[in-house]
């Protein structure tokens, strides 16, 4: 038997938890608080480390995925919906970046956990099994550099300047895969 979930008391509480449910205000008035300590997080790191620190940005932004992903999981809790959900949604992320207007799944899938009403029901069957640990590790996957991408990045350390990194790249990489006979 799973034990029946409660509902979160303040905005500003169990954000770690596995065990509550976010309800649609709630949710909203935590990402606000999120995106104001987010805020007030990274102007510190700039004032006080004026060069560009990556691995203090990549350390908080993914302590901010982590925390993202804890609130939608529970906000998803209140709507009873299928954990899994949370790959389709922070894959939606991804969208932001490869195609034109790639800002409206992201928007559509915030506005769908702001806005869909939760159930007053305390059903607690089985489908509360979490999605965490996939989208944990899809993101950590995220994280590793491709072969292009170290090549680009090393490319551009080396002080030539090339027209298209990225196409000379992509020669280098044909050239390893056949051997020359």
């Amino acid at each position: 038997m799973s034990e029946t979930p409660r509902y979160s008391a303040h905005a500003y509480s169990d954000w770690f938890s596995l065990k509550v449910k976010r309800q649609r205000l709630n949710y909203f008035i935590a990402n606000l608080l999120l995106g104001l300590v987010s805020f007030a997080i990274v102007t510190l790191m700039v004032i006080i480390f004026p060069k560009p620190n990556i691995f203090l940005l990549v350390v908080f932004s993914l302590l901010w995925w982590v925390v993202q992903i804890f609130l939608a999981s529970q906000r998803l809790r209140d709507i009873q919906t299928s954990q899994w959900w949370l790959v389709a949604i922070f894959a939606s992320q991804i969208t932001y970046f490869l195609i034109p207007y790639g800002a409206v799944l992201p928007i559509a899938a915030v506005s769908f956990l702001t806005f869909w009403p939760g159930k007053d029901n305390d059903d607690a069957t089985g489908k509360y099994v979490t999605a965490i640990p996939v989208v944990l590790a899809l993101l950590f996957l995220t994280l590793h550099k491709t072969p292009l991408e170290k090549c680009v990045i090393r490319l551009e350390e080396s002080g030539t300047v090339y027209f298209d990194p990225e196409y000379v790249c992509m020669q280098e990489l044909k050239e390893k895969e056949i051997p020359n006979t």
